[in-house]
């Protein structure tokens, strides 16, 4: 169209050549999404304070900040945080007081110390300080693998009856769950302080079993992948359906060559 545009100025018309009405924006060009350089559950992402979340072999996210804040590997650095596990296992752990929160705690909490003091990182390890419903979901905490975030499952016992070394495990699960590595620790004794990791790890002793050693231990025995399962173990015995799964150590021989030996190679065995 070439015809002209009238403008009113005050009381008189002025024409103005279509040429100098200004043309409308034209759209922003939108660049297409790269292709991720990583599968989904690999894939960083950046969390608001710069770290990056990590991913599950199931493509859940887990935000970075918050596995931090609640991880017991980093909460050990904090003298009342110690100091309030030793008052709660003390007084509320023991024959007749059944205090689920110290079930779950103490086990997490006897992992932690040890793990920690042989120089395994918190940004490898994360231990959810959470009974249930925490960061982690429905596992106690994860290793971190290549960026990829491994669901770690973790139970306690204290020795049965008046047998020295023998314990059982309650209530593993396969169904409605993802770990990949299991943490049984037998408790012989319960110690005097749990301060610190030289107070606690002559009493214990440290079972590991992978997610596919568990699987095969239930197929071999002729048990349901359904529903929960207790097991009886004995360090150093054959005795029980899973005891051939199990790796054992005192807590107090740990050590990063046992951990990457048995825990670490298995990422890889079970491909």
């Amino acid at each position: 169209c070439t015809s002209p545009i009238l403008r009113v100025s005050g009381h008189r018309e002025q024409r103005v050549p279509q040429s100098a009405v200004p043309a409308p924006p034209r759209p922003a060009t939108v660049a297409p999404m790269p292709s991720p350089r990583h599968p989904p559950h690999t894939q960083p992402a950046l969390a608001a304070d710069g770290a990056c979340d990590v991913f599950d072999s199931q493509c859940r996210r887990y935000h970075a900040p918050a596995l931090k804040a609640t991880n017991i590997m980093q909460l050990l650095d904090l003298s009342w945080f110690r100091t309030e596990c030793d008052h709660t296992l003390r007084t509320r752990l023991g024959p007749g007081l059944h205090c689920r929160d110290c079930f779950d705690l103490v086990s997490k909490y006897l992992l932690a110390l040890k793990t920690r003091d042989i120089g395994i990182s918190a940004d490898a390890l994360i231990i959810d300080v959470a009974q249930a419903g925490g960061v982690c979901r429905e596992s106690d905490g994860g290793l971190l693998a290549k960026g990829v975030f491994q669901p770690i499952e973790i139970k306690g016992s204290c020795r049965k009856g008046s047998t020295q070394t023998t314990f059982t495990f309650k209530d593993i699960r396969l169904q409605g769950t993802h770990w990949k590595h299991l943490f049984l620790l037998g408790r012989v004794r319960e110690p005097a302080t749990w301060l610190c990791v030289r107070d606690v790890e002559a009493c214990v002793s440290l079972g590991y079993v992978s997610r596919a050693d568990y699987i095969r231990a239930l197929d071999a025995a002729g048990r349901s992948r359904h529903g929960s399962h207790d097991a009886t173990v004995t360090p150093g015995s054959v005795r029980g359906w899973l005891s051939a799964a199990v790796r054992w150590t005192p807590l107090e021989h740990l050590t990063v060559a046992w951990w990457d030996r048995h825990v670490l190679a298995a990422d890889s065995s079970d491909k």
